[in-house]
């Protein structure tokens, strides 16, 4: 609940003053082409994940088809796949893939804010826990490395899609920039 609302207030904050913009048609292209870019990328990085599990998991000989059976209903944490460490370790990893769902708008809220701060580098922003104003320009590669770090981290407390967060915003820096080139907008 906490990551959909925080999602829905930088939603609020960013939003608006890029579809003031950018007109409402554009706006809403950048919206859902930051989510389909965060889909995109948090299921390449799952398809990957999930060969190289599956392929050391037929290499110890270990029917993954009761992975796909016990995913179905959803994940849970502690089922033990085999007493073998290597096989439980990739069986826990494709199991985790299989049966936690991507659900969200943070990969286009990330291409909002990423478009914001491409657009506007210079804006002074305040947040509620950061003492002092941050320019635009600061915040994005703060909060990119940010999910880089915890996506490659896959810390057991964290079930949120870092990657989908970097796929989203990559899709909104690349938006504005196509946009501001086809409108001559230099710098911002």
């Amino acid at each position: 609940i906490m990551h959909i609302a925080f999602n829905m207030l930088t939603l609020l904050s960013f939003g608006p003053v890029l579809e003031q913009v950018l007109g409402g048609k554009k706006f809403t292209i950048l919206y859902f082409l930051a989510g389909l870019g965060g889909f995109a990328l948090y299921n390449l990085l799952n398809f990957y994940q999930a060969y190289q599990f599956t392929n050391i998991l037929n290499e110890q000989n270990f029917n993954i088809h009761d992975i796909y059976k016990i995913s179905a209903y959803g994940y849970r944490e502690g089922v033990v796949f085999s007493n073998n460490a290597l096989i439980q370790e990739n069986a826990n990893g494709l199991y985790r893939i299989l049966g936690t769902p991507m659900v969200g708008a943070s990969g286009a809220i990330f291409g909002v804010v990423a478009a914001f701060s491409t657009l506007f580098p210079n804006a002074k922003l305040m947040f509620m826990f950061i003492p002092a104003p941050i320019k635009a320009k600061y915040l994005l590669p703060i909060i990119i490395l940010g999910s880089i770090f915890l996506g490659i981290g896959q810390f057991s407390w964290d079930n949120v899609a870092h990657f989908a967060h970097i796929g989203g915003a990559l899709v909104g820096y690349l938006y504005i920039r196509n946009w501001k080139k086809h409108n001559n907008i230099i710098g911002g």
